[in-house]
Order: C-alpha cells, then sequence, then structure tokens
C-alpha cells in the first residue's frame, strides 16, 4: 500500500509540472527586469554623486545675496531712552573665490571620477542582473532534467520488472533479482521526490524574480546549450580589466582618494578672494551719515597661518585613505587576473568533461542494447541488465551535471569580462 502512495505522489506531481504555464527565458526576463531594485538603487546612488558635483562646481561661481532689513539706533540721555537714528538696509553683496590654488578643480575631479564609475555600474546593472537571472534559469532547467531523466528510469524499471517476472516464472531467475529491480525503483522513487523539490524551489526562485502570481504554475521550455571558449588568458584578463565593475570602481576610488588629497593640500594655502558691496549699509558699518548709497569692493588674500595642527591631521588622514585605495586597487587587479585565468580552466576543464560524457553516452547505449539482446537471450543475468541500464542513467546525469558547470563557469567570465560566448 506504501508503494502505491508514493507512485500515485510521483506521478502527481509531474503532471502538475506539465500542467503549468511554460515561459521561455526571454519571457521571464522582461518580466523580472521590471522589478530589478537594484538598479534603481544605482540610480538613486548616482543622482546624489550629480548633486554633490553641481555643489563643488558651484564654488567657481560668484556668490550674490542681498540684505535688507531696517535699524534703530538708541541713546540714553539723562537716564532716559531716546531714538537717535533710524535707517532702512537694502543691500546687495558679493563673494568670489578668484583663487584657490586648485582646491576646488580637484575636489570636482574626485567627483567627477566617482560619477564616472557610477555611470558605469549603472550601464552594467541590466547586464549582469540578466546574468544573475540566467544562473537561476539555467539552475532550474538543470533540475528539470534530472526530475526527466529519472521519470524515464522509473517508467523503464516497469519494463524491467516484466523482464524478471517472466525470467522468474520460467524458472531461469531467482526472487532475488525481482526483489533487487524493486530495490532500485525505490531509490529512484527517492531521488526523483528530492529532485523534485529542488525544481520547486528553483522554479519558486524564478517566480519571486518575475513577480508570477502564487496561484499560477509555471514550466520551463529550454535546453542547457554549451558553446566555444576560444580565448586566450591574456586576452580575458585584459578584456576584464576594461570590463568589470569591482575594478572599474576601486580605480575610480583609488583617483578620487588622490583628487581628495591634492584639495585637501591645497587648503593650506592661501586664497584670493573678491568681496563687494553696494546699498543703504548698516548703521556701524556705514561710511557716511547719510542716507544714501555706498559701494565697497576688494580683493582679499587670505593665508592660513595656524590651525592647532588641524589642516594637517586633515591632510594625514587622507594620504591614509589614499594608500589605502592604492593597496584596495592592487588586491583588485590581483584577484581579479587569479579568478579569471581558474574560471577560463574551469571553462576549458568542462568542456572536455562534456566530450568525453558525450562518447560515454554514446558507448553506453550501445553497451545497454548489447546487454539487453543478451539478456533476452539468456546469456546475460538480471544483474548485468540493471547494472547496464544504470550506468546509462549516470552517464546521462554526468553529461547534464558537466554543461551546467560549463554554463556557470560561462556566467561568472561573462559576469567579469563582458565577453558573448
Amino acid at each position: 500500500m506504501l508503494k502505491v502512495k508514493i507512485q500515485v505522489m510521483i506521478i502527481f506531481c509531474l503532471s502538475f509540472h506539465s500542467l503549468g504555464k511554460t515561459y521561455t527565458f526571454t519571457e521571464l526576463l522582461k518580466m523580472a527586469q521590471k522589478q530589478n531594485i537594484e538598479q534603481k538603487i544605482d540610480e538613486v546612488e548616482l543622482h546624489k554623486t550629480e548633486s554633490k558635483l553641481k555643489s563643488a562646481q558651484s564654488e567657481n561661481y560668484p556668490e550674490l545675496f542681498g540684505v535688507l532689513g531696517g535699524e534703530s539706533r538708541r541713546t540714553l540721555d539723562d537716564g532716559e531712552s531716546s531714538v537717535n537714528t533710524e535707517k532702512l538696509i537694502a543691500e546687495m553683496r558679493v563673494h568670489y573665490n578668484i583663487y584657490k590654488f586648485g582646491g576646488t578643480l580637484k575636489k570636482v575631479k574626485a567627483l567627477e571620477e566617482i560619477k564616472q564609475a557610477q555611470s558605469k555600474k549603472l550601464d552594467l546593472s541590466a547586464f549582469l542582473f540578466e546574468k544573475k537571472f540566467e544562473r537561476f534559469y539555467v539552475n532550474a532547467l538543470y533540475h528539470k532534467r534530472i526530475v526527466e531523466i529519472l521519470g524515464d528510469e522509473l517508467a523503464f524499471n516497469k519494463t524491467l520488472v516484466s523482464l524478471v517476472r517472466k525470467k522468474e516464472k520460467s524458472g531461469l531467475t531467482g526472487k532475488a533479482d525481482f526483489l533487487d529491480v524493486r530495490m532500485r525503483e525505490s531509490n529512484l522513487e527517492s531521488e526523483l521526490l528530492s529532485n523534485e523539490a529542488n525544481y520547486d524551489e528553483a522554479l519558486e526562485r524564478l517566480r519571486w524574480f518575475a513577480q508570477i502570481p502564487i496561484k499560477e504554475s509555471i514550466e520551463l521550455n529550454g535546453e542547457l546549450k554549451v558553446g566555444k571558449a576560444d580565448f586566450s588568458k591574456k586576452e580575458v584578463v585584459e578584456k576584464a580589466k576594461s570590463f568589470n565593475r569591482e575594478y572599474q570602481e576601486a580605480k575610480s576610488q583609488m583617483s578620487a582618494s588622490r583628487y581628495e588629497l591634492a584639495s585637501l593640500k591645497a587648503s593650506n594655502l592661501p586664497q584670493i578672494n573678491l568681496k563687494a558691496r553696494f546699498g543703504r549699509m548698516r548703521i556701524d558699518e556705514t561710511y557716511t551719515s547719510e542716507n544714501s548709497l555706498e559701494g565697497l569692493a576688494g580683493i582679499y588674500v587670505d593665508i592660513p597661518i595656524w590651525d592647532g595642527g588641524k589642516r594637517e591631521s586633515q591632510a594625514e588622514l587622507q594620504r591614509l585613505k589614499a594608500s589605502k585605495k592604492e593597496l584596495e586597487f592592487q588586491r583588485v587587479v590581483r584577484d581579479l587576473e587569479v579568478e579569471v585565468s581558474h574560471e577560463l580552466h574551469k571553462l576549458k576543464n568542462a568542456l572536455k568533461q562534456i566530450e568525453l560524457s558525450e562518447k560515454s553516452l554514446k558507448a553506453s547505449r550501445e553497451y545497454y542494447r548489447n546487454v539487453l539482446s543478451e539478456y533476452k537471450r539468456g546469456i546475460k543475468s538480471s544483474m548485468d541488465l540493471i547494472s547496464a541500464r544504470d550506468r546509462l542513467a549516470n552517464f546521462q546525469k554526468s553529461l547534464v551535471k558537466f554543461k551546467m558547470h560549463f554554463i556557470t563557469s560561462r556566467l561568472n567570465l561573462q559576469e567579469m569580462t563582458g565577453l558573448s560566448f
């Protein structure tokens, strides 16, 4: 009774997937891209940097502001308060930094470096999201293919039971062979249930990305495809340096920290400022006693003399920050070269394994057909037939596994280099 329940549940699971709506990779990707929160976050970060850049660039322009109000001066006469002067204040003031020894320019260049890196990051965001989604998609295809292989083996096992039963009735084999076939069936059912669960989990992850309603079941349409990898190590490493987001970010941060240090050093140098004002000035700032319009313009040199070591300590902190960014960049370069080389080796190794698996699978099919023919003629035993069939199923699963290894390494390389293959 227990075996009947398990079989019914397996049939239901398989039929449940077959009743789901079928999606291609492109269809699911378009649905998922509409929900890409990471790209929206990158857009916000870019806008923040653009605002900082505009603020820094504004230091190259004069500051204009007005002063408007009224003043009343009172004096004490014989212990009593009396109004001495009343005046309307209306004034326009100008403050313009003429020269800052490159301080503002370096600050602007630092922000431009950051903006450039964030712009590249945003451009890559859609590409990297596609690769991330493809990774989940091919993982689901992998489990789907394993489920299909195991389902075929369970279907064949019924044929195997019938063959062994006939041999047993004819007295050509014992009951142990029949029990061995039944144990194979139980193992296949257990393995199928496990992979069905993995497939369901992979589908639910795709559902979350694409925001497909929970009431709608999903089925995938696609195959695990492999290609060629005719790239040299040097070519791939150089491509990674021009494309890789982490490399570009580390490089821009290193350059930005150098500009920030130069800007901070410029704060220790004199600044030349233009200051001007015109209008009805405040009582204590006026040059005449009348309510006349007055003006003032002058060029001033502000020379930093001593601030208790504040600027020097800030410069030292920035030097340490710049040194850290340079070390981090060197680490990124080293790690990128190692990772790219490693993934390229794994990719080419997976191709060799696929070629060997295809040859082994072809040979195992021929071997199984021969064993089946010899079994029917009484030359081979039931154990030989089961072993041949298990070997065929294992080679099928190995081929799927090596294809998955190839695709995983391919996606890793694409994310690091932007190469299409």
